[in-house]
């Protein structure tokens, strides 16, 4: 059973994925899109490159423990909280990093609190999806490089989104963590 919600929670997120891209996805002369393919890249690698490793497959097809039925549970909630951040940044909300002219500084709702919680979002889905795998090398591919892309992504807005806010970026910064209150 853990395995058919675990494929339709992927599908699930796949499907909302690729809609943000076909939807979400505004061509202006200013953007940046080498963020994207490292993030691509990396969260390609760090989810399936487990699958190539001896055991991987074969500790992936066990029965589900309740540890494995916790990563299913930690990838719902990543997913549920990336799909509220996307809600509410709305129309601001691009795949590749850009602002408009009319853009207004989202500071409300869960970005009163975090500055990316859509990426936070998606480091907690990555963490239930590396409790999911249930083993070593695996687990510590998708735990460790995502983050790579997701941190260099991070990066390259916080740069963009400064250069388009100014001091009031600046001061949005002082007063809200990137991801991990009190760390980041």
């Amino acid at each position: 059973m853990g395995h058919v919600i675990l494929a339709g929670l992927l599908g699930v997120w796949f499907v909302f994925e690729t809609w943000l891209t076909l939807i979400h996805s505004t061509k202006q002369d200013k953007r940046e899109t080498v963020s994207k393919w490292i993030m691509i890249s990396t969260l390609n690698v760090g989810v399936f490159g487990g699958f190539f490793f001896e055991g991987a497959r074969e500790s992936f097809f066990a029965s589900f423990s309740l540890v494995r039925y916790a990563g299913l549970i930690t990838i719902f909630g990543g997913f549920i909280l990336r799909v509220a951040s996307v809600r509410k940044l709305g129309a601001s909300f691009n795949i590749d990093p850009q602002t408009r002219p009319d853009q207004k500084l989202v500071q409300d709702g869960l970005y009163r609190y975090f500055r990316h919680p859509g990426y936070l979002a998606d480091f907690i889905a990555f963490a239930g999806l590396a409790l999911v795998f249930w083993n070593p090398i695996s687990s510590l591919l998708v735990l460790l490089l995502p983050p790579i892309g997701i941190l260099y992504r991070i990066r390259v807005e916080e740069k963009l989104l400064l250069e388009a806010f100014g001091s009031d970026y600046r001061e949005y910064c002082k007063n809200t963590s990137a991801l991990i209150p009190w760390i980041f």
